[in-house]
């Protein structure tokens, strides 16, 4: 599911090439190596969304990114992880993640996942109905 994001956030980078629009501080080669360099994935695709999402949108005078931020927010916490590993006197090593862990994390997952449909429809929504250069 990343895959088809980038792609689609390449191909939303791309509108504003194709409308003329040199004001976009994050080329596309951003669009896909943000997500890949090490560290600076925690922060750089936040930005290049972050950044699409407010220069889309019609009324550029108030835009808030408190949607993209919430978003990588959620997204974040989805991918903290911790287990806890138990040895009986048997020598069964049991390894599982706790409840509450899982609660958290699985629930970020879900709305990071809500949070970025809605991005993606406003985004999409918002340059369908920009006219082209």
């Amino acid at each position: 599911m990343l895959v088809v994001f980038i792609v689609w956030l390449y191909l939303a980078r791309d509108n504003f090439d194709r409308r003329a629009d040199n004001n976009v501080n994050w080329r596309k080669g951003w669009m896909i190596g943000g997500w890949l360099i090490p560290v600076a994935n925690i922060v750089i695709p936040n930005r290049v969304v972050r950044e699409i999402y407010v220069r889309s949108s019609p009324d550029r005078t108030w835009t808030s990114d408190r949607l993209v931020n919430a978003w990588w927010i959620a997204l974040l916490v989805s991918f903290f992880t911790y287990t806890e590993t138990a040895t009986s006197s048997g020598g069964v090593t049991q390894v599982h993640t706790p409840t509450s862990v899982a609660a958290v994390t699985g629930g970020a997952g879900i709305l990071a996942a809500i949070l970025v449909a809605v991005i993606v429809r406003r985004v999409t929504t918002w340059q369908d109905a920009t006219p082209a250069a």
